[in-house]
């Protein structure tokens, strides 16, 4: 079975009975599940996958999957705190090696973390050791992003978005953050928007000061023009976090604000969420004035209006003449003179709207306010606009802030045609890649559906061998089984019968003694004697030198010598001829056959134990079942490895093509 590797992703092999294993390809050493369940494993690699993509919320939800198959599964516990913790593995630059780094920081240590304690109380010694050691690694990272964010001031709204497309492209769900971070500052409030927020944190983690944001923010904005950006992976993580703590009880409030997408494409956390549509006219100022009503703090802006107008129309009268100057002046595109008189008006009044109108329309060169919806860009970087919005009285303001959405209009619908120009393009492109990847399959497709096939018809067959092999192997230990059951009976129903055997066996063994002391006590004699006649008769017949008493040499005593030895032996020779033709025909006709005997006498015998014919009857049945159960298995066997090899073969082949298809697809990306 194959396991994935849960700090780069390849592939280990895994040992059933290890828990710690070793990536081939990152070296990283590793706690792995102790499990034989192809599902289990496969949800496993499931939940790597998505942590590995930072994607935690689904991570978990594969994880307690496996937890509702197997409740002890230790591996499946420390999975939800890593998710918990937000714990991504990258590579050190210095080390090389893969170190971990928290994207959802804790103020609960991880060491008191309660899945972190149920996977060392349900691990061995050995997953224990590594996984108290992760965790004290972790604790420290916790520790340092918690120092740091305690440093930070507390904001009072924090802006979800996702900062740039799949091109790399700036969103448009960055550009309506934007426009909202810089409403709610003009109101005084301290926001938190990545794209500004994060701007001066370049090279450092950006964890401490999210954490922080998360932690201080009463109220978030979470910004959508598309179900696929409210849906992306640090987007939920950033709004996941912050449903998780109004779900505590902390006293937050989120406020989904959506554009050019249907609400009910929403991630199902909002649903029960009342969200504001940007596509109304003043949906900004809506937004801006919920949010402070949230935060208590729109009667304190109600009551600075009241305050500001009643100063505006209290001074009116003292430079109402010169504001009329400064119109003229522009009018005549006398610059300067119509700044000049502005001054002079906010001498006279600092929180005049009207004069810095006018300043504005100086530095933009225009003579006439209703130009203002003709430029090509808005007004929201001029420090005058900001103080118009400010300081200006209510029609003053709406009336500038139409020219300027007018212009916004414009742009975003010329940023829209842009962008759809581009889609469009993007478009092509996929699909002329679409095409030429489609070619390339279309180039091997015979070929894989042959390899596949092939695949499939040898793993088939290769299953259904097992399954007999399975079969004839659980059948023959059955079959042992009863082999020895039956041995047993056989054993215990002819004790008595052996035993009889055995002594008429000792008996036939004591008369064979018998017969052969007899038989040599007639052949000696019988050789004895007959070696006498020869040398008498030899004695009688031959005339040597040394037996007349006349002198003998040495050769003729040597010669006597062996011509005696060669007459006893055929002496002897002769006895057991006249032994072997004459006495042994006589004894062995009154000789019985010992054999013929025992095998009669158990034949005789066996009659009398009818169970011990039976289980012997029974028992070389069976044998012969036995025998050709181990036949089959050992045929059964032989043709499931054949059938293994050739898949792994068609296997590796298949891998070959495949491999040339990604590589040639990779060429045209």
């Amino acid at each position: 079975m194959v396991f994935y590797c849960k700090m780069c992703g390849g592939e280990l092999e895994l040992d059933n009975d290890a828990s710690i294993g070793c990536c081939q390809y990152c070296g990283t050493k590793q706690t792995i599940p102790k499990t034989d369940d192809e599902k289990i494993l496969n949800l496993f690699n499931r939940a790597n996958h998505y942590r590995i993509k930072n994607d935690f919320e689904n991570a978990m939800g594969s994880y307690e999957n496996i937890l509702s198959e197997d409740a002890d599964n230790a591996e499946a516990y420390w999975g939800l705190c890593l998710c918990r913790y937000g714990i991504e593995y990258v590579k050190d630059p210095v080390t090389e090696k893969m170190i971990p780094t928290c994207h959802r920081t804790q103020f609960e240590s991880i060491l008191e973390d309660d899945d972190f304690l149920s996977a060392c109380e349900k691990a061995d010694s050995v997953a224990r050791s590594c996984y108290e050691e992760e965790a004290g690694h972790i604790d420290k990272i916790q520790k340092k992003i918690l120092e740091l964010s305690s440093k930070e001031e507390d904001y009072d709204v924090f802006i979800c978005y996702k900062e740039a497309d799949e091109m790399g492209e700036r969103t448009p769900d960055s550009v309506i953050g934007q426009e909202i971070y810089e409403a709610l500052t003009e109101k005084g409030l301290r926001v938190f928007f990545a794209r500004i927020s994060l701007e001066d944190k370049l090279g450092t983690i950006y964890e401490p000061y999210i954490f922080a944001a998360l932690q201080s923010a009463p109220v978030m904005i979470t910004i959508g023009t598309k179900p696929e950006y409210m849906e992306a992976v640090w987007v939920k993580n950033e709004w996941s976090r912050f449903l998780a703590m109004m779900k505590k009880g902390a006293k937050k409030t989120l406020i989904p604000v959506y554009k050019t997408m249907n609400p009910y494409d929403m991630p199902e956390g909002f649903a029960s969420i009342q969200a504001v549509n940007m596509e109304k006219l003043g949906a900004i100022q809506d937004l801006v004035h919920g949010v402070e009503k949230i935060l208590g703090k729109s009667e304190k802006k109600v009551v600075e209006n009241v305050i500001r107008v009643e100063e505006n129309n209290t001074a009116l009268g003292s430079y109402s003449p010169l504001l009329e100057r400064a119109w003229i002046f522009l009018e005549d595109h006398e610059w300067d003179k119509a700044d000049e008189y502005a001054e002079r008006v906010l001498d006279l009044n600092p929180k005049c709207g009207e004069a810095y109108l006018i300043k504005m329309l100086v530095k933009m060169k225009i003579d006439n306010r209703t130009k203002l919806s003709a430029q090509s860009n808005t007004f929201d970087s001029f420090e005058e606009y900001k103080k118009i919005i400010k300081f200006g009285d209510e029609e003053l303001v709406k009336e500038v802030e139409s020219y300027n959405k007018i212009i916004r209009d414009r742009i975003e619908a010329e940023q829209e045609r842009i962008r759809q120009k581009k889609e469009e393009e993007i478009r092509k492109k996929e699909e002329e890649r679409k095409a030429k990847e489609q070619a390339i399959y279309c180039e091997y497709e015979e070929s894989l559906k042959k390899l596949e096939g092939r695949v499939q018809e040898l793993t088939d067959k290769k299953r259904q061998y097992n399954e007999k092999l399975s079969q004839a192997m659980a059948e023959k230990n059955v079959v042992e089984k009863k082999m020895m059951e039956i041995q047993e009976q056989y054993e215990e129903s002819s004790k008595e019968y052996k035993q009889k055997v055995d002594e008429f066996e000792t008996r036939q063994e004591r008369e064979k003694i018998k017969r052969d002391d007899i038989e040599f006590c007639a052949r000696f004699p019988i050789d004895a004697l007959f070696a006498i006649i020869a040398f008498c008769i030899t004695q009688y017949n031959i005339k040597f030198p040394w037996l007349t008493g006349e002198g003998m040499s040495l050769f003729w005593y040597i010669a006597a010598i062996i011509v005696y030895g060669i007459i006893m032996i055929l002496g002897v020779i002769v006895g057991e001829i006249i032994y072997a033709f004459v006495f042994c025909n006589i004894y062995e006709s009154y000789e019985p056959d010992y054999r013929k005997e025992l095998k009669s006498y158990e034949n005789s015998l066996s009659q009398n134990y009818p169970d011990m014919l039976k289980y012997s009857d029974m028992y070389d049945e069976i044998y012969d079942k036995f025998e050709d159960l181990s036949v089959s298995i050992i045929d059964l066997t032989e043709k499931r490895d054949d059938y293994s090899k050739e898949l792994n073969r068609v296997t590796n082949e298949l891998k070959v093509v495949k491999r040339k298809i990604k590589d040639r697809i990779d060429k045209i990306r």
